[in-house]
């Protein structure tokens, strides 16, 4: 395993001297390729590739591979949410992403001389991080929901409580 602890760092060393076209790389699929990508600002998609792509190559150059707690991957999730990505295209982002990755990280393992054991041990560990990030996801999409669902709570019981005291106009009474 120290050998492929090697190899992490020298591809994490290697990532991170192509870190802005891997960001241009990316956000450029995600543009092209899902929907709702388009109509959100670029400066916030590369911000969010970045932010990832730093815990990937940080993950790399310590030899790490790609362990990666489902806490950073949450931030990086809320990152997404807070940048108006539609939550239906936040995971699949995950997966073209990590596709796009593990064939330039196949390609630089080859290039080193990897046999296929080290190349394989690369694609498992990318998708149980995937598993991480898709975990993440689901605990983010499941906090903006919790969240939503307390504002419409409060928004009634405010509206409850102002019709009982007669303070409702039927104005208000009509939007609500």
């Amino acid at each position: 395993m120290d050998d492929l602890d090697a190899l992490y760092r020298r591809l994490g060393d290697e990532l991170a001297g192509q870190l802005d076209e891997l960001v241009a790389e990316l956000t450029d699929l995600y543009r092209r390729e899902l929907p709702g990508y388009d109509a959100v600002p670029r400066s916030s998609i590369e911000e969010n590739v970045r932010a990832l792509l730093q815990v990937l190559v940080g993950r790399l150059r310590e030899g790490r591979g790609f362990e990666a707690t489902e806490a950073e991957m949450g931030r990086i999730a809320r990152g997404y949410l807070d940048a108006a990505v539609p939550l239906s295209a936040i995971s699949r982002s995950f997966q073209l992403g990590v596709l796009h990755l593990i064939a330039r990280l196949r390609e630089g393992l080859r290039a080193t001389g990897a046999d296929e054991s080290a190349v394989d041990a690369m694609q498992d560990a990318v998708w149980r991080w995937t598993l991480t990030a898709a975990a993440a996801i689901a605990a983010a999409e499941r906090d903006q929901a919790v969240a939503a669902a307390r504002r419409d709570a409060g928004r009634r019981a405010e509206l409850l409580r102002d019709l009982a005291a007669g303070a409702v106009t039927p104005q208000r009474l009509r939007e609500e």
